[in-house]
């Protein structure tokens, strides 16, 4: 997990820029989102502002996901850049979300940065609700020796509840 204490970074300077490379098994995805099985490159900036620090990440990498409609495994690049603002975690409760509050995350600790965690959030914001493997996927279906796309034949039976007494028109 990379950390970086901002108080001790910006006491020497105004501006910090870094490169990280992070393995697979410190990203670790939840298994319902997709799977890291290369390493993310992250190239950070960070610099200092008004009630916080302002924060820019360049993220690449793949992630794994099944398709929704035919179920395979395929992977999806990652390459995007992303401008947050961090904060500490404020005592006051504001009741009303705004559009300014969408590119705020929040310090668990004051000035402490955990690279780890906002990268994995990221990657989990990136990942589509339905993953398609492509925008023409057919879904579920069964290829034969002749390449010819055939409905899978355990559906079947729904054909037949489509017409009346299951008897075709």
């Amino acid at each position: 997990m990379i950390t970086l204490n901002l108080k001790e970074i910006f006491e020497t300077t105004d501006r910090f820029v870094k490169s990280y490379v992070l393995k697979p098994k410190e990203v670790k995805l939840p298994s319902e989102v997709g799977e890291i099985k290369e390493e993310t490159f992250v190239n950070l900036e960070v610099r200092k502002a008004k009630g916080g620090y302002l924060v820019s990440l360049e993220i690449r990498s793949g992630i794994y996901l099944e398709c929704s409609r035919c179920l395979e495994v395929y992977r999806k690049d990652i390459d995007y850049k992303v401008y947050k603002k961090l904060e500490a975690p404020s005592q006051e409760r504001e009741l009303f979300l705004q559009e300014k509050d969408l590119s705020v995350s929040f310090m668990e600790k004051p000035d402490i940065l955990n690279l780890t965690q906002l990268v994995r959030e990221e990657l989990i914001l990136s990942v589509p609700m339905k993953p398609l493997c492509s925008p023409s996927c057919h879904g579920v279906v069964e290829v034969l020796p002749n390449e010819e796309a055939h409905p899978d034949p355990r559906f079947a039976i729904l054909k037949s509840l489509l017409t009346p007494e299951g008897g075709e028109k």
